[in-house]
């Protein structure tokens, strides 16, 4: 085995989400003849279990091992500690090895970890080609790849490819398969990628590749079609999470996905992030989406207040997502399940603003409603930055110091209080909240009926019973990637 990739994605719940970038680098680099290995699920397996797969398959041969949850940095805790212990245990027992770290908290490994303390580099970014370019350094005598030393230590961005690579990756071109070694279990709801990047720019929004232009960075729809063929004959999938930030943000292409399923032998459910401006602008995409096989969808409403929504380029929502959404959510609602994200922080709301935005979702009977606290980042070394990260004091926040932290703050309120406005206002969603988005699709996966799970509060839920398929599913899954010889 060439590279080894540790990888999960982490929350506070026991959900089983595969993360897909670790997975699609496994498949570029099998591409070039390198034989890569994944190990999922890392935070659902005590750290034994993990030393032990690792063992199972580095030989002498192996030089890379590569770290990259998907993960929120505040739903750490545990799991960042007893990887610690698992990578520390690695560098010990194979000196040889180079410990790389990448994925989306790879800026904050970058701070946690200074000075190679647990990692030899760090990747930034898609790392399809700089990883490509690092192993080909590593077991071909390539030239090195560049990298900018941040917290002592060695970080490779995305841009520092070499003119030697030979095939530059491009999303557009992508046929993706997964590979016989993912180990994919029956019926298992899968994450499939449509695109990158976001053709919108949100004020709050850290993720970098935003304001493309909407035919940009596409893959192309042969090649979609061939990969959830080829899942459904080799595993019986049906289920997705479509990896898009703005799923319906092209009008044509949702026109051709739309008929690419009709075409299809089988049918299709998934969940994806949807702007609700859009579906308001092009009516048909009422229907397409529901007849395409929608399942769940996030809509990223974050405030409906006029002054706060304007603030981050979405006046839409303010002047009409108070109209639109209910109709929306009736005319779908036997069919899709709704989450609506929403931000506490965003001036000039207060948290009485707030008070009536949470009565209002109550009100219309929405299934699921997600509130976030307003964070700014004042990191300059991090590259994923929002516009109010970068300009902050021209959207009206300033910063003070509390307990040696520089926090936020406006006439209306700080970060602090913010945070606080998020706990009450969650807790008082709670009784409220049903299964939905991603959710749905996951106790699809595990075999459940997703329609029945969508009328259900949470907190009315068995969960022993979701908990003994979840548990199952790891099992198997642990199973058969021990059984798998490392040389076959």
């Amino acid at each position: 085995m060439d590279v080894i990739f540790l990888t999960a994605v982490v929350g506070k719940d026991k959900t089983l989400f595969r993360p897909l970038g670790a997975y699609q680098l496994a498949w570029y680099l099998r591409k070039f003849d390198y034989q890569v290995q994944v190990i999922d699920f890392i935070h659902r397996f005590i750290e034994e279990e993990i030393n032990a797969a690792i063992d199972r398959y580095v030989t002498t041969e192996t030089k890379i091992l590569g770290f990259g949850p998907m993960i929120t940095l505040s739903e750490q805790g545990d799991f960042n500690k007893k990887m610690e212990r698992v990578l520390l245990h690695c560098k010990k027992k194979y000196p040889w090895l180079k410990i790389v770290a990448g994925g989306s908290a790879a800026h904050y490994y970058t701070k946690k970890y200074k000075n190679k303390i647990l990692f030899d580099y760090i990747f930034i970014g898609h790392a399809e080609d700089s990883l490509l370019a690092f192993c080909n350094h590593v077991y071909r005598n390539a030239p090195p790849v560049m990298f900018e030393n941040l917290e002592g230590n060695r970080v490779i961005k995305e841009t520092f490819v070499f003119p030697q690579i030979e095939k530059k990756f491009k999303i557009e071109e992508c046929a993706h398969i997964w590979h016989e070694t993912d180990y994919i279990q029956p019926k298992e709801t899968l994450p499939l990628e449509f695109g990158r990047g976001c053709i919108f720019a949100c004020k709050f929004c850290q993720y970098p590749y935003i304001g493309k232009e909407k035919n940009d960075f596409n893959r192309d729809m042969e090649l979609v079609k061939f990969e959830i063929i080829n899942n459904y004959e080799k595993f019986g999938t049906t289920s997705y999470y479509l990896v898009e930030d703005t799923f319906n943000a092209n009008r044509d292409r949702i026109a051709a996905f739309g008929k690419m399923i009709e075409s299809l032998p089988f049918k299709i459910t998934y969940s994806t992030y949807l702007r609700l401006d859009l579906i308001a602008r092009w009516p048909e995409q009422e229907e397409v989406l529901p007849m395409s096989g929608l399942l769940g969808c996030y809509f990223g409403i974050e405030s409906l207040n006029d002054d706060a929504a304007r603030l981050i380029g979405k006046g839409w929502n303010s002047k009409n997502a108070r109209e639109y959404m209910p109709y929306l959510y009736k005319k779908w609602q036997d069919k899709i399940g709704f989450r609506i994200g929403m931000i506490a922080g965003l001036p000039p709301e207060t948290y009485e603003n707030l008070l009536e935005t949470h009565q209002w979702l109550v009100d219309n009977g929405f299934p699921n409603w997600q509130w976030h606290a307003l964070t700014i980042n004042r990191d300059r070394i991090n590259t994923y930055q929002s516009d109010f990260d970068r300009n902050a004091e021209n959207y009206g926040f300033e910063f003070i110091s509390d307990n040696g932290k520089n926090i936020w703050k406006t006439p209306y309120c700080d970060f602090n209080q913010a945070l606080d406005w998020w706990d009450k206002l969650r807790n008082l969603a709670k009784p409220h909240q049903k299964l939905a988005w991603m959710q749905l699709l996951e106790v699809q996966g595990l075999g459940f009926d997703p329609h029945a799970y969508k009328k259900k509060f949470i907190e009315n839920i068995d969960w022993k019973i979701i908990n003994t398929a979840r548990n199952k599913f790891l099992s198997n899954y642990y199973d058969q990637l021990m059984k798998r010889s490392h040389r076959a």
